[in-house]
């Protein structure tokens, strides 16, 4: 999907906050030893674009969004593998 995709269909804008605000959930549960281990991810951001999308929906970047959508989530994904993989 490209950003402008998002930008024009409301329901997609939708959905890409409804997977920003689990991803942030999922990052406030994550143990310290993974957010340790992983800190090419900006945990911090994670959780604080998940407080915008649940509390101040009207200051979401959609860019952001899709930029997180689209290049950041694939490589958070490959950073948690990578970690489980290294515990054996």
């Amino acid at each position: 999907m490209t950003a402008e995709a998002l930008n024009a269909e409301r329901p997609l804008r939708l959905a890409g906050e409804a997977v920003i605000g689990r991803l942030g959930d999922i990052a406030t549960t994550l143990p310290d030893e993974v957010t340790k281990a992983t800190p090419e991810i900006p945990w911090r951001e994670v959780k604080g674009m998940r407080v915008v999308a649940a509390h101040a929906y009207h200051r979401i970047d959609y860019e952001e969004v899709w930029v997180t959508l689209a290049r950041r989530r694939p490589r958070m994904d490959e950073a948690i593998k990578c970690w489980r993989h290294a515990q054996g």
